[in-house]
């Protein structure tokens, strides 16, 4: 086990080199804060498993899950790149082609998994990879389903403390806010509002307060992103206001159909 590479609610990530395959590989440890909460433990390792069932070279692949001494764990695939929040952090506001690079190909990658059944329910920058060719990974998939909207009280305010928000209120879907069942539109929705931020440069809903952007996606239509960038090709500025729109009969089919 090498050098930290990150961490929020749900835990840590060390890079490290599997020695038995001769492989670089990132280990994410579940938070210590959560380790002894036995129905979380078990989603994370049922989940774990679930993603590693994915196979699709937009979905960064996990090797395996397991635990150690009350160290819960699972590895997955280092990918030398880069997040998506950390090329925002140095331009807010990125070219349409880029832009609609990543729009297309991650929801290729959440097509896959929607077509097999697993919801990512936490798509933001973070978990957005651009690898150094340019390719884009979603990563994470499905640990955000280890506590959900249903999850006990006092688990839900260690997360909080520990500033892991159950999904991440700026890309919260409001079917997803209002703790009802989520399906592929809760990761489409996400999805754009990710589409808006990069090409306005800010997310069409922010607060000061966590209930506060809560009530703007259940309740706000999102700013026309075509008055905030004018040359946008107006395709593309449709696709995410109907993706982002509040009605659920509203969002377009499929994944794929998004993407296209």
């Amino acid at each position: 086990v090498g050098d930290l590479l990150g961490g929020g609610g749900m835990g840590v990530v060390f890079l490290a080199d599997d020695l038995k395959h001769n492989r670089k590989v990132a280990i994410k440890v579940l938070s210590l804060a959560l380790a002894g909460d036995a129905k979380v433990v078990e989603r994370f390792g049922r989940e774990a498993r679930t993603a590693a069932g994915l196979h699709h070279p937009g979905i960064v692949p996990i090797h395996e899950a397991g635990s150690e001494r009350g160290i819960h764990y699972f590895v997955m695939k280092y990918i030398a790149g880069r997040p998506l929040d950390e090329v925002l952090r140095e331009q807010s506001v990125v070219s349409i082609p880029f832009a609609t690079r990543v729009l297309s190909e991650a929801a290729a990658a959440l097509g896959h998994a929607h077509r097999r059944g697993v919801v990512h329910r936490d798509v933001k920058p973070e978990n957005i990879i651009i690898d150094a060719t340019g390719r884009v990974l979603l990563a994470d998939f499905g640990i955000s389903k280890v506590v959900d909207a249903k999850a006990d009280a006092t688990t839900v305010r260690k997360l909080t403390q520990t500033g892991g928000i159950i999904g991440t209120p700026h890309y919260m879907a409001p079917e997803h806010a209002l703790g009802l069942p989520v399906d592929g539109r809760t990761d489409q929705y996400a999805l754009a509002v990710v589409g808006f931020q990069m090409l306005a440069g800010r997310v069409p809903f922010d607060d000061e307060t966590l209930p506060g952007i809560i009530h703007l996606h259940i309740n706000t239509a999102a700013p026309r992103l075509s008055a905030l960038r004018p040359e946008l090709p107006p395709h593309l500025a449709a696709a995410i206001a109907r993706a982002m729109s509040k009605a659920p009969e509203h969002p377009v089919a499929t994944m794929e159909e998004f993407g296209a």
